[in-house]
């Protein structure tokens, strides 16, 4: 047996266990020696003794009386040597006991280390299994995320509004939402309207998304109810007026109450952009979603983070502009619906970040909407840590 598998057992406890028959043997055998010494002296001391005398000069009485003094000893020989044989019986039993026990003991620590050896094993291909798994679930995801991402860009890339094309039409549409609401906030108080900033905010951006002019406008007056149908049928009015009085300019100006605004014709004022922006802001929002959904034993919040970063260095500062007056309508209200945690989208994963802030200069201001952090302790505007910067400068 291999003694690096099966090491002997060291263990003193089998001395406790078993009697030690090294001395017994040895006064067995003193005791022997000296049986037999004194059957061979006996017969001359016991007759020639004279503190014992006997008389026994006939030879037959010699015999008899040798014989009478060697049987007992004779036996007592037979005897001790019967009894040597019985212990080295009983001390090559307790050998071959001590050797069944310290071969009992090794096959146990054996079976012990092997137990041990293939739970190891067993364990290391666990991990191994749930390692390759989570490697190919990330595979995956990374998969599905890029494949995403490449059709965000192409989106961007592919938005055109009468040969205005890719991510700075995302100016100019700032531009003319910026121009319906403040329209729309000027018409409301040459009528002395009633309708909150928000209302009026809301409708500007059905108007600005829709579009304004026959198929168009009946679909903003749906959307709105009944109580702000008539300023709808009023304010497109008087855009389409506009827009026909300018036909032939370079702007399209509006006067009204001593306020004067302008649009310059990098495209038509009013054409809606619902074939547009309805497919782009969608698929972010889903690409967005995806990653946040993933679960949180194959991607933590860092690692979710870090991806959706990715993502957001791929929006323009105006895109995110756009992105955020997007999520203040109704029209992108999933973009602020409260997560678990207490935040939504753009604040978990600080989405707007890059925008530079006194650019979304109308309505509502995302650094007054937004924390400057968020529940992560992430800066949610950059604009604002290079303020901070500068401020430590001085």
């Amino acid at each position: 047996m291999d003694k690096r598998q099966f090491p002997m057992n060291t263990d003193d406890s089998s001395k406790e266990r078993y009697p030690s028959s090294k001395n017994l043997f040895i006064w067995g055998s003193i005791f022997f020696f000296v049986t037999v010494l004194l059957s061979i002296c006996a017969p001359k001391l016991i007759t020639e003794n004279t503190l014992f005398p006997l008389d026994t000069n006939r030879p037959n009485e010699i015999g008899d009386t040798i014989g009478g003094i060697l049987g007992p000893i004779v036996g007592l020989i037979a005897a001790a040597l019967t009894f040597l044989a019985f212990w080295a019986q009983f001390d090559a039993n307790i050998q071959q006991r001590k050797q069944f026990d310290l071969s009992f003991s090794n096959e146990k620590a054996a079976r012990r280390d092997e137990e041990k050896r293939i739970s190891d094993q067993l364990m290391m291909q666990q991990n191994e299994i749930l390692r390759q798994d989570k490697s190919s679930k990330i595979n995956l995801f990374e998969t599905r995320f890029y494949t995403m991402l490449s059709i965000h860009r192409d989106n961007a890339n592919n938005i055109e509004v009468h040969g205005v094309k890719g991510q700075k039409v995302f100016l100019h549409m700032l531009d003319e939402l910026k121009l319906i609401y403040n329209l729309f906030m000027i018409l409301n108080k040459k009528e002395k309207g009633n309708f909150s900033p928000e209302h009026i905010y809301n409708v500007s951006y059905l108007t600005f998304f829709f579009g304004v002019g026959k198929k168009s406008t009946p679909m903003v007056k749906d959307l709105v109810g009944e109580k702000l149908v008539g300023f709808i049928e009023k304010s497109h009015m008087v855009i389409l007026n506009q827009i026909e009085k300018n036909k032939n300019d370079s702007l399209v100006i509006f006067e009204i109450n001593g306020e004067k605004l302008q649009w310059e014709k990098y495209y038509g004022l009013g054409v809606g952009h619902l074939r547009r922006l309805g497919h782009y802001v969608r698929h972010l929002f889903q690409a967005i979603k995806f990653v946040d959904e993933q679960n949180s034993d194959l991607l933590d919040y860092e690692t979710k983070y870090k991806y959706i970063a990715n993502l957001r260095a791929q929006l323009s500062a105006h895109e995110q502009i756009m992105l955020f007056y997007n999520a203040i309508s109704v029209m992108g209200e999933p973009w602020l619906d409260i997560l678990e945690g207490g935040e939504n989208y753009i604040e978990r994963y600080c989405i707007i970040k890059s925008i530079p802030i006194n650019a979304a200069d109308f309505y509502k201001i995302p650094a007054e909407f937004f924390s400057s952090k968020n529940a992560y302790g992430k800066s949610m505007f950059e604009w604002v840590e290079i303020k901070e910067r500068m401020q430590k400068l001085s």
